[in-house]
């Protein structure tokens, strides 16, 4: 099991997750964020389907703020997406810089 970081977001016409830029991290910020890629929304659902944990993590001028873990958001027809565990205003998806 991994743990992913995803610290931007694009979106859909419809505001639905496409794509996110993320990275393979220990749980902690590390040089593992420097080699971020840019994937589609799918790789991440791919991930939940390999047990890998996958959270946002929003940067501040004092580092990291604790992480939010994402899980899997299924649209009518059966597709999937992602949203957060629990939303908590200014630390969602759509707060997040866009790639």
């Amino acid at each position: 099991m991994g743990h992913y970081v995803v610290t931007a977001v694009r979106f859909d016409k419809d505001g639905e997750v496409e794509f996110v830029q993320w990275a393979r991290t220990d749980g902690v910020a590390t040089e593992s964020e420097r080699q971020s890629q840019i994937v589609p929304v799918d790789r991440v659902v791919e991930a939940f389907d390999h047990a890998d944990t996958v959270s946002i993590r929003f940067p501040t001028t004092h580092g990291h703020v604790l992480e939010e873990p994402l899980i899997r958001k299924v649209l009518p027809g059966g597709i999937e997406r992602v949203k957060e565990q629990q939303p908590q205003p200014g630390r969602m998806l759509q707060n997040m810089p866009t790639v």
